[in-house]
C-alpha cells in the first residue's frame, strides 16, 4: 500500500511561524501566524482545525471586481443560449449595461441599497427593473458558486409587480384598420393571409395550431399549455385545411 506523504503542519520562515492545514474540501491552506512563538502557532493550528470540523472556517476571498463576475455571467449565458437557440445571436446588453453601473467596484462592496438605487434610477418600468435585477442576481449567483464572493446582494432586492395586460380590439380606433392590414398583407405577403384570418377569428397562433379533422383546429399555444379546439366555418376561414407556404 502506498504511504501518504506527511505534510508539515508548522514551519518557520525568517523569524515567524507558519501553519498548514486542510480545509473542508481537502485543499491545503497556508497561513502566517505573524509570531516567532511555535507554541502560539500550534494553538492557532488547533483553532483552525476545530473551525474546519465545525464548518466555521471561511477563507478570505480575493478582491474580485464586478467586471469579472459580469464577464463570467456573460460567458455562461452565451453558452446556454447557443445550446437552446443555435441560430440566434446572443445579445448581452443587459449584463454590459449593469456592469457599467458598477465598473471598477469590488463585488463584495455592493449592497442591496446600491443595487436598488441604480435599478430605480435607470429602469422606468417594472419589467425593465426586474430584467436587470435578474441579470445582476445571475452574475452574483455564479460568483458565489465559483467561490469568488460569499453573498448575493441582488437576490435581496424585491422584484416589482408587473402588469402586462392589454386589451385591444381591431377597428377599436379606426374602422378601416382590418381592411388596411388585409390589403397590406395581400400586397406584400399573400401567402400569410391565412395566418391573419386564423388569429383574427380564433385567437390561435399559426405555429402551434393544426387541423384536427373536418373544420376543427387544435392549438397548444396557450399560456396554460392546455389544448384548445375551435370550429372554423367557410366564412371565418376560406379553407379548413392548412394552406402551404411557398
Amino acid at each position: 500500500m502506498e504511504k501518504r506523504q506527511k505534510v508539515q503542519r508548522d514551519f518557520k520562515r525568517g523569524d515567524k511561524f507558519y501553519i498548514r492545514f486542510a480545509d473542508s474540501t481537502g485543499k491545503l491552506v497556508g497561513e502566517s501566524t505573524k509570531s516567532p512563538s511555535r507554541s502560539f502557532a500550534l494553538g492557532v493550528l488547533a483553532k483552525r482545525r476545530a473551525e474546519v470540523l465545525e464548518h466555521r472556517y471561511f477563507p478570505k476571498k480575493k478582491d474580485v471586481l464586478v467586471d469579472e463576475i459580469i464577464e463570467d455571467a456573460v460567458a455562461a449565458a452565451k453558452a446556454s443560449h447557443e445550446l437552446s437557440y443555435p441560430h440566434k445571436k446572443f445579445r448581452p446588453y443587459r449584463y454590459r449595461i449593469a456592469g457599467e453601473w458598477f465598473k471598477g467596484r469590488l463585488a463584495m462592496s455592493l449592497t442591496m441599497d446600491d443595487i436598488t438605487s441604480k435599478l430605480s434610477e435607470h429602469c422606468k418600468t417594472p419589467a425593465n427593473f426586474n430584467r436587470y435585477r435578474v441579470a445582476l442576481s445571475h452574475a452574483y449567483k455564479l460568483a458565489v458558486k465559483n467561490g469568488k464572493v460569499s453573498v448575493n446582494p441582488a437576490s435581496q432586492v424585491d422584484m416589482k409587480k408587473e402588469n402586462n395586460e392589454r386589451i385591444r380590439f381591431l377597428n377599436q380606433f379606426d374602422q378601416n384598420e382590418e381592411k388596411s392590414i388585409r390589403e397590406a398583407t395581400r400586397a406584400k405577403w399573400p401567402e400569410r393571409e391565412a395566418e391573419f384570418d386564423l388569429a383574427l377569428h380564433t385567437g390561435m397562433r399559426w405555429r402551434s395550431s393544426t387541423p384536427s379533422g373536418g373544420t376543427r383546429w387544435t392549438s397548444s399555444g396557450s399560456k396554460s399549455r392546455s389544448l384548445r379546439e375551435k370550429e372554423i366555418n367557410a366564412d371565418t376561414f376560406p379553407s379548413a385545411r392548412r394552406p402551404k407556404r411557398p
